[in-house]
């Protein structure tokens, strides 16, 4: 799961993902709001049994949650199939998409684009597509 800076930094920038949050106990990853800039995220953790506002966090979706949110076939091969064909099949594969350096950063940046339209460019998800 990528805990990184830049990971967290996308998540918060991409407010269409975080109003899709339904807070899963025992689940989901997020790191509290005030904290995230800390060289170390000691916040970061998996949700518990309790009730919290949910504007306090940026939640951080695994690879799963992010494949959830583009509604494929369920199959992981389909999931995979979707992605990989759009990436070979861009014009631009090399200057973008090599910029992410997880799975969580590439899927994050593929649901960006199916869904909504937006790039990541200098730090915020931008109407490119």
């Amino acid at each position: 799961m990528d805990l990184s800076l830049i990971y967290i930094r996308m998540c918060e920038k991409a407010i269409e993902i975080q109003k899709l949050w339904k807070m899963k106990p025992k689940y989901d990853f997020f790191v509290f709001k005030k904290d995230y800039n800390e060289p170390e995220c000691p916040s970061c953790c998996y949700t518990e049994q309790r009730q919290y506002r949910l504007d306090t966090f940026i939640w951080l979706p695994r690879q799963d949650q992010l494949q959830a949110l583009l509604e494929l076939d369920n199959r992981p091969a389909y999931a995979l199939d979707s992605v990989a064909n759009h990436l070979l099949n861009s014009h631009d594969i090399k200057p973008y998409w090599k910029q992410f350096t997880s799975t969580e950063q590439l899927w994050l940046a593929f649901v960006m684009e199916k869904n909504y339209k937006k790039r990541w460019r200098g730090g915020n998800w931008v109407n490119e597509v």
